[in-house]
């Protein structure tokens, strides 16, 4: 009996010692894999928005916590509402694990409701975590003709959007169906940066934002209280200024706009997130969800993150799977309706 516990201990030993050598023989490869080379990390909209700040945040830290040290750089790549980006690193961004790209809520949305219009499946994108899910708000300034939702109904202000596949148009467009706002919506604004210069100089009255967005980007906003929040998309009020804001969801006020509100929210999940193209090597991806983790829990990341205004809170990978997969459930009459409603 002792020689045979002795023999199992020996082969026990052997496998232990085999398994190492393989893990360390993988990690060998990814780190020389990535060793002196870059990584390109693209940003679905123009610079000087939440997006583009937090990937320059990324570029400083991730490289750090990826193996070999790749170099980071940012590359924006705006276009119909983040639908161009998604194309690209879908069909034509190398599979190698050297592109990553962040998401935008509106593109999975637009997915769902167009999925002829696009060459991408979001379900099919290699995930991971998201730094926290999205805060939208419809934001005017004090000079607007209508300071709430309440008087949106009553009076027709002037909305930026980048246009109607995004979330700045969905947002105006669906509160004027299912709230009965007046909001005139005017397209065509390459990113959010463009919008918040076109209220300043009186052009329109207000946009749909990212909250995160006007805190980083627009101090003068916020410290001469110049913003008048309509309505919020959020599972909880974004602050306790914003406590008496409406919440989306809470709007609805039958079936159909429940689900429509509960489909717009979803998008905020997916939002904050970072994906590969499909079809990179599964060593790889292993390396770059546990890189994204462990730096969304470096402490030098997280007071840099502070310092800008960003608050972290991390979304697992599969989390984000599940809500993508809800929103493509919607039943198809209300898909084509609001195909319809949102100029698909």
């Amino acid at each position: 009996m002792g020689a045979l516990i002795g023999s199992l201990r020996t082969i026990l030993t052997g496998l232990l010692a085999l398994t190492l050598v393989v893990t360390a023989a993988r990690a060998d490869a990814v780190a020389d894999f990535y060793r002196g080379k870059t990584i390109s990390l693209l940003v679905p909209l123009a610079p000087g928005g939440s997006y583009s700040l937090f990937a320059q945040l990324l570029q400083q830290h991730l490289p750090r916590h990826i193996p070999g040290n790749p170099t980071v750089i940012v590359q924006h790549m705006p276009g119909a509402g983040g639908v161009t980006a998604a194309n690209y690193l879908y069909n034509v961004a190398p599979k190698d694990g050297t592109v990553l790209a962040t998401f935008n809520s509106a593109a999975s949305t637009y997915a769902v409701l167009n999925p002829d219009k696009i060459a991408f499946d979001p379900l099919q994108f290699t995930w991971l975590s998201g730094w926290n899910e999205t805060v939208t708000v419809l934001v005017v300034l004090e000079n607007s003709p209508a300071q709430t939702l309440s008087e949106a109904k009553e009076k027709e202000i002037i909305i930026g959007s980048v246009g109607a596949g995004s979330l700045t148009y969905m947002l105006p467009a669906l509160l004027n169906t299912y709230v009965g706002t007046k909001f005139k919506i005017v397209t065509g604004y390459p990113g959010a940066n463009n919008v918040y210069l076109a209220m300043e100089q009186g052009e329109v009255h207000g946009s749909t934002a990212l909250a995160e967005s006007l805190n980083a980007s627009r101090q003068e906003w916020v410290q001469k209280d110049r913003m008048r929040f309509l309505v919020q998309i959020a599972r909880k009020p974004y602050s306790e200024k914003m406590k008496d804001v409406p919440l989306l969801d809470d709007l609805a006020t039958h079936d159909e706009s429940r689900q429509v509100f509960e489909f717009l929210s979803a998008g905020s999940m997916a939002a904050r997130a970072v994906q590969l193209p499909p079809g990179v090597p599964a060593d790889r991806v292993v390396a770059l969800r546990t890189a994204i983790d462990a730096t969304y829990a470096d402490p030098r990341f997280l007071a840099d993150a502070k310092h800008q205004m960003f608050e972290i809170d991390p979304i697992p990978a599969d989390d984000i799977m599940a809500k993508l997969g809800a929103m493509a459930k919607l039943p198809a009459p209300l898909k084509e309706k609001l195909r319809v409603l949102l100029g698909g």
